[in-house]
């Protein structure tokens, strides 16, 4: 079914902007700091390019091919149903971990009041829990009402979630900005952890996290008004404009940090309560006029992202259920056309992931984790798209796209690589699941053996690729690794492995006149 070409170029870089203005701008400055010191700023930049060369992958693919749901769509069509089911899986997972960090966000920042609502381990208290089970109802009910409370509430907050931490950032830098402040305060070294520092930050402070909102205008690209202009329009004018917010933030947050935060030094960065960074700054600061501006933005930016991926999350577990692979009594939905059980079955799994998270900082590494995987199928869909359809007419063409392809899929290794084996140690077991949920699918479907083997043939790239950075993230000195390589040995298996990688996913995608007949309709 095509949907309704609505959305202006501008509209669809405005929900990209928007998806990437979440709860990211109320940590992430923090965390990069402790990562990487005052080189946080290069962190933001060289974490934003890095971003911006996978992302031209999906500008590309998603371009031609403009569909909604794309990013579950576009890898079955070029490499089978099992793929199709991981993706969906993935985002589906996805969305509730989106909607589980941007209440925890609420909670979190509440904390600088109410100290009690977390542990001194980082993790929700009993009332604390409390408190994020009432925000998570809430947002369900609007979620189960009407879709028009939905996006009203929506637009009301959007402009709040941007206009803030502009006027926050903004109005602390006229205030303590220097250039000692900024690149040396209180006579530290600018990169006080070297290269590792910087690089960590990316991942593990949150950088990654942050930018992974320009993926909306994908997902929305078969409803964008000239898709092949609007969609990379969004796409990389969302990763600049919010470069540039973030790059304001961060320096405002080290210009305004004051001897005694960083006596420590940076990795034990301390302020008021590292819960909540920027209330804690405007309080040493005695700006205490401005901390209810504050708190607004950190209420209504997290809850209105929240909203929306509460609604994702909704309709992509519907969609599992259309599919087959979910029971159709999750098809089900009520007088306003709301399906109603994928909320509330959401709203369970989300409370349990609550009571097993340890703060915004871990579900967001969690989150750099899910996202940077996948990221993978812009360069492979890329490519075999590339090799499946060549007649289709590209509206954006990546020049050396082999090159183009090796570099992103690298860049994207590199982002799971970064998050550390604190968070790849866990994450097998999500793989794992996925391929006894395939599995299952294809029993119950009665899928042949013969078309059983060529599906997992198919997917074959992405299960090698996992488990050696799986392996790799044991062995390697991020997140808790066991350092037993050295990073140059690591870079050289990640060399190989994704060589390796693009070879399999090239050999065993779909058949050519399979994708076309797919893809004629769009």
């Amino acid at each position: 079914m095509k949907t309704g070409r609505s959305i202006s170029p501008l509209g669809l870089l405005f929900i990209s902007v928007s998806s990437i203005m979440g709860s990211g701008w109320l940590f992430s400055s923090f965390y990069t700091t402790e990562n990487a010191g005052p080189a946080a700023l290069l962190s933001w930049i060289i974490g934003g390019f890095l971003v911006l060369i996978v992302a031209f992958t999906f500008a590309e693919v998603f371009s031609f091919l403009p569909v909604s749901g794309g990013s579950v769509r576009i890898p079955q069509i070029s490499h089978g149903n099992v793929i199709g089911i991981f993706c969906s899986l993935a985002f589906w997972f996805l969305y509730i971990v989106l909607v589980v960090i941007e209440v925890q966000a609420v909670v979190q920042y509440l904390c600088f009041y109410f100290p009690s609502f977390m542990t001194q381990k980082e993790s929700l208290s009993f009332s604390g829990y409390i408190t994020a089970t009432v925000l998570l109802f809430v947002v369900s009910i609007v979620n189960t009402i009407s879709m028009k409370w939905v996006a009203r509430c929506n637009l009301i907050m959007t402009f709040v979630k941007i206009l803030i931490p502009l006027f926050i950032g903004i109005f602390l830098l006229i205030l303590y900005f220097s250039w000692e402040n900024l690149f040396h305060p209180f006579g530290s070294q600018f990169s006080p952890f070297g290269a590792h520092g910087i690089f960590a930050a990316i991942s593990t402070g949150g950088i990654i996290f942050s930018y992974i909102g320009f993926k909306s205008a994908c997902e929305v690209g078969g409803e964008a008004q000239k898709p092949s202009f609007s969609i990379p329009f969004a796409v990389i004018g969302s990763i600049l404009v919010c470069m540039g917010i973030f790059l304001v933030l961060q320096s405002s947050f080290i210009v305004s940090l004051q001897k005694g935060d960083i006596k420590e030094g940076w990795a034990a960065l301390t302020l008021l309560n590292n819960n909540s960074p920027f209330a804690s700054l405007m309080a040493e600061h005695s700006i205490k006029w401005m901390i209810p501006i504050l708190y607004i933005g950190a209420i209504v930016s997290p809850l209105a992202s929240g909203l929306i991926y509460c609604t994702c999350a909704s309709r992509s577990l519907l969609s599992i259920a259309v599919n087959g692979y979910a029971p159709k009594i999750l098809v089900r939905t009520n007088k306003n056309q709301i399906p109603f059980f994928t909320i509330w079955i959401n709203f369970l799994i989300s409370l349990v992931i609550f009571s097993f998270s340890r703060g915004w900082h871990q579900i967001a590494d969690l989150l750099t984790y899910l996202f940077a995987l996948t990221f993978v199928f812009g360069p492979i869909c890329l490519i075999a798209l590339r090799l499946q359809i060549p007649e289709r007419k590209r509206y954006v063409k990546l020049p050396f796209v082999w090159v183009w392809t090796y570099v992103s899929l690298f860049l994207c290794t590199l982002f799971i690589y970064w998050v550390g084996w604190s968070v790849n140690s866990i994450t097998i077991y999500f793989l794992i699941f996925c391929m006894i949920v395939a599995l299952i699918v294809q029993i119950i479907t009665n899928t042949t053996k013969a078309e059983m083997a060529e599906q997992w043939k198919s997917s074959l790239w992405l299960w090698i690729f996992s488990f050696v950075i799986y392996l790799c993230s044991y062995m390697g000195s991020y997140g808790g690794g066991h350092k037993i390589l050295s990073e140059g040995t690591i870079m050289l298996i990640f060399a190989i492995m994704n060589a390796l990688t693009i070879y399999l996913a090239v050999k065993f995608k779909k058949k050519p006149e399979e994708v076309k007949a797919e893809t004629d309709y769009i």
